[in-house]
């Protein structure tokens, strides 16, 4: 059953890689890599709407202070609105670890936000709000995309989209983030590349059992 599901969100929408929870059973390995920014998950869904795993998180100023969560974390799909050519979602995510800095260690660290995407087979947008925090420090982050796929491919094909990030993290910079990026899928693997208007390359990997 997990895997004729699979298919069927498949042959709907290449994207679905990409979410918090996908299939039932499904495991989700991702790391995502930028010069001040390193987000590496681990995640099983228990169900199409509930998933639990493991983050680890790291946030660098232009000072160099470097802030680390390690984060036992649930995300949970809240709403899917299916139309005819298009997918809309609404995640809730959660998480309560470790939490350490240059500036101090052993704190109790957490986590809890909210993501929204709307998608069709050549469309996609999406934001996030995620909140990182401790007694010691506190990380609001937003990240907004846009992108296309210039073609339609088929489920087992590789498919490419063009893309544009917006990161804003006011905490270590008061300057947005943009990055132009180039997402490919084939299969179970999501590669990206891209860089930032500051010459900041972005580097992210995922792949789904």
């Amino acid at each position: 059953m997990a895997l004729i599901f699979a298919l069927i969100v498949g042959v709907f929408s290449f994207k679905s890689l990409a979410h918090p929870v996908i299939y039932q059973e499904g495991w989700v390995l991702s790391h995502m890599s930028m010069k001040d920014m390193t987000d590496t998950n681990l995640g099983y869904s228990l169900t199409h709407r509930w998933s639990m795993g493991y983050q680890y998180f790291r946030l660098q100023d232009a000072e160099g202070k470097t802030d680390q969560f390690n984060l036992f974390k649930v995300n949970h799909l809240l709403k899917r609105f299916n139309a005819k050519d298009s997918q809309g979602n609404i995640y809730l995510h959660s998480g309560l670890g470790h939490a350490q800095s240059s500036d101090f260690k052993n704190r109790l660290g957490w986590m809890g936000g909210v993501e929204a995407d709307w998608e069709t087979r050549t469309l996609f947008t999406s934001l996030k709000y995620l909140h990182y925090g401790s007694s010691r420090t506190d990380h609001p982050v937003v990240v907004g995309r846009v992108g296309f796929s210039p073609f339609k491919a088929d489920f087992n094909s590789l498919q490419s989209w063009a893309m544009l990030q917006v990161w804003s993290d006011p905490v270590t910079s008061r300057e947005l983030k943009v990055t132009p990026l180039i997402r490919f899928f084939y299969q179970n693997v999501l590669w990206e590349m891209g860089a930032s208007t500051k010459g900041d390359m972005m580097l992210n990997l995922m792949v789904h059992y």
